[in-house]
Formats: C-alpha cells, sequence, structure tokens
C-alpha cells in the first residue's frame, strides 16, 4: 500500500503555514514540502477581519491550494487560531474559503491549541527539564503550558500576541520607558494567574515552539535544540527595545 499524502495549514494571526508530509505505513512522516504565507490577519486587532485582511488570507490560500494540487495531496486540514476565534465576522473568512477552494478550516479553542503545542513538543523529542514551561507567541495570542514530573499542571492561551499588543498600545520608534512600563502593566494584570502559578512552581527551563524564538536562536548564534542561558536572552531583549 502507498503512502498517503497530507496537508495541514497552521493559519496563523500572523502568518499561515502549510506543510505536506507522506504518511508512512511504519507510522512515521515523510516532510515533501513546507510553505509560508506572512497574511498579518491580526494586523488591525483581532476583533474584526477588514475586506483587505480577508483579501489577502483569500491570495494567501490561492497559493496554498495551487501547491496542495501541485504535490496531488489526498487530506487536508486547516486549523484557525486566535484571530478566527476572536474576529466578530470570522465566519465571513471561513465560508468564502470553503466555497471557493473547498478547504473546511476549523476553528479551534485557545486551551486547545495550548494542548496542541505541548504534543508537539512532546513529538519532537525535545528533552525537558522539570519543571519547564512552554510558549508560542504568534501574532494573535501567546500559549503557556506548565510541565512538570512529565506532565501539564497548567496551561493557558491569552490574548497577547504580537500584532494585538502593537495594535493595543501604539508606541513610538523606538519605545520609550514609559510606553515599555504600560505595557508591563498590562501584561502583568492579564497574566496574573499564570503568573502567580510559575512563581509557585520555580520554572527552570523556558522551551520556545514559534517563530520568534526561531530569531532569537539566529540572534544568539545558537544550534537547534541548543540552549541559551537567560543572561544572552536578556542582552537580546535589551537590543531589541532599544
Amino acid at each position: 500500500m502507498a503512502n498517503q499524502r497530507f496537508a495541514v495549514i497552521d493559519i496563523g494571526s500572523n502568518t499561515f503555514h502549510l506543510i505536506i508530509v507522506d504518511a508512512q505505513r511504519s507510522g512515521g512522516f515523510e516532510i515533501i514540502h513546507r510553505h509560508r504565507e506572512f497574511v498579518y490577519l491580526a494586523k488591525d486587532g483581532i476583533e474584526f477581519l477588514s475586506s483587505a485582511t480577508i483579501e489577502r488570507g483569500f491570495m494567501a490560500f490561492a497559493k496554498i491550494s495551487e501547491l496542495c494540487h501541485k504535490f496531488k495531496v489526498e487530506q487536508i486540514k486547516a486549523i484557525g487560531s486566535a484571530a478566527l476565534r476572536s474576529a466578530s465576522n470570522a465566519n465571513d473568512f471561513v465560508d468564502l474559503i470553503h466555497r471557493e477552494y473547498g478547504i473546511q478550516i476549523e476553528v479551534i479553542s485557545g486551551l486547545r491549541e495550548a494542548r496542541l503545542i505541548y504534543e508537539g513538543v512532546v513529538l519532537s523529542g525535545i528533552q525537558m527539564m522539570n519543571p519547564s514551561l512552554i510558549v508560542d507567541i504568534g501574532g494573535g495570542s501567546v500559549e503557556f503550558i506548565i510541565v512538570v514530573n512529565g506532565s501539564i499542571t497548567f496551561f493557558n492561551s491569552y490574548n497577547i500576541g504580537i500584532s494585538e499588543l502593537r495594535h493595543r498600545f501604539p508606541h513610538r520608534d523606538p519605545i520609550d520607558q514609559l510606553e515599555i512600563a504600560r505595557i508591563y502593566d498590562y501584561l502583568d494584570f492579564i497574566l496574573e494567574e499564570f503568573l502567580d502559578k510559575s512563581m509557585k512552581v520555580g520554572i527552570s527551563t523556558l522551551i520556545g515552539s514559534s517563530g520568534p524564538f526561531e530569531i532569537i536562536e539566529s540572534m544568539a548564534q545558537a544550534k537547534s535544540y541548543e540552549p541559551i542561558n537567560r543572561d544572552k536572552i536578556q542582552e537580546i531583549a535589551d537590543n531589541i527595545l532599544s
């Protein structure tokens, strides 16, 4: 029996990610193709998708649909996250994509997203020190998962992603200390429950599972899966803010 070919589309608040794989009879997957489209669904916030935003998403799906056809994909799974679960008119976009491309988008909850992020980290084979914090920074939301002794003790999703914060807190460039303080105050308020639980647990390792962490990895000149110490992370953060 031949391998089956699948495509998964991750519809993020900033980018759409496509991965095409062959599911092998042994139970593993062989990656055939990857593609990324920068769409910025959350550019103007995640409460409403403008006509221009919907058009960008529509055109991105034109390219994705073309690639799925080119690689003879048999099944497609499309997952929508923060922007599509928060926008009041998200169904307009979901219905448009289904009508025009025959692709049904499943919009998942923040808690479901956090759970899938954890499962993805486990499948990657990375060794989690005890206790660990998994963080996924997106355009619309950020997910936090605390893992102790191999089990999840806390996980949640918060609408504090990169595009959402930019929309909520207009700032100068470079950002000044007062603007930074306003954002910190807001994050302290939104993340009160998470911060309380993380302090009680005493996190030893942070595991990043999204694009911003790849950027940090590159800036630190670190190899993939190579630990980066806290001082280096602080140095990079200070450089970015300045």
